[in-house]
């Protein structure tokens, strides 16, 4: 059964691909602003498409993604799995220089953060804003995703948190909650601990990354995606490293009006947002570009 699910999700998942490339091959020729902010939510909704062919796989026993070699900054990764996000535009995150992933882990981590990102966001207020950090820690690394939604009561939270612990084999019950039950059995590919706690007016989902999958700290690397806000829009790729070697790092300039930018000094009041805020297509561009090139490698 699950030799089946893996092709007839392999399929799917080449359909959804080429969907994908006429949806590009359209928006470079577009230039209605209103028929362009159609298509880009037309490719955010493809995406989510792909995320579920790829849930398939992994609950499978499949692979969904290649796989790379070249460690990835973590704030890239956290970017990437934000412009997966129908709405995006509520996310604002902050994400330490430095820390590099496993090119191994890279494409799985960014496909439980979009996991994690999706619950979030679709669980909390419109108006609400998702707050994601990322940080070296004690024993490597962590993320951080806080909503201000429904909540849970507590013997809901304990049961999830058993099954991110201990992910469950498939059966037909596991389809209600497929999405906690993939970031499970990836965190448990790669070591990672994802549990779920109770955040003023909302949840907090914690995701503990090992040292083992992360970059020595002896590397020193300055590589990161750093989230400005500005003008002009531009992606400026540079090489740079303190004592002078070379290292990719890259710098992104986001419209002003993209609220996307660090987090601001918190008031412990939930910061309202903008509704509606209109997709900016360069910005939509940018991100879609990065995350593309994240999947590849």
């Amino acid at each position: 059964m699950n030799d089946i699910v893996v092709n007839l999700a392999r399929r799917s998942q080449s359909l959804v691909e080429r969907q994908l490339k006429v949806v590009e091959e359209l928006e470079r020729d577009e230039r209605d602003p209103e028929r362009l902010a159609a298509l880009f939510r037309l490719e955010r909704l493809t995406a989510r498409m792909r995320r579920t062919n790829e849930n398939l796989l992994v609950l499978a026993g499949g692979s969904a993604r290649r796989r790379g070699r070249e460690p990835v900054p973590l704030a890239a990764l956290v970017l990437a799995a934000v412009s997966e996000n129908e709405q995006y535009q509520r996310v604002r995150a902050e994400v330490e220089d430095g820390v590099q992933v496993s090119g191994v882990v890279a494409a799985d981590l960014v496909h439980l953060l979009a996991e994690l990102l999706e619950n979030a966001v679709g669980y909390s207020p419109p108006t609400s804003v998702v707050r994601v950090t990322g940080e070296r820690s004690t024993r490597g690394a962590r993320v951080i995703i806080t909503d201000q939604g429904i909540g849970m009561r507590a013997e809901v939270r304990d049961e999830l948190n058993e099954l991110l612990a201990d992910p469950p084999e498939v059966d037909a019950s596991v389809t209600e909650r497929m999405g906690l039950v993939v970031i499970g059995h990836l965190a448990a590919r790669h070591d990672l601990r994802v549990t779920l706690a109770e955040a003023a007016g909302g949840i907090r989902a914690t995701v503990d990354l090992p040292e083992a999958v992360l970059e020595p700290r002896k590397h020193d690397l300055t590589a990161a995606v750093r989230l400005t806000t500005g003008e002009p829009f531009d992606v400026d790729t540079t090489m740079r490293l303190p004592a002078g070697e070379p290292v990719e790092e890259h710098t992104i300039l986001l419209p002003s009006r993209v609220p996307m930018a660090s987090l601001p000094p918190s008031t412990g009041q939930p910061e309202p947002v903008e509704q509606p805020i209109a997709a900016d297509p360069a910005t939509e561009r940018v991100l879609t570009r990065l995350y593309d090139g994240l999947r590849d490698t």
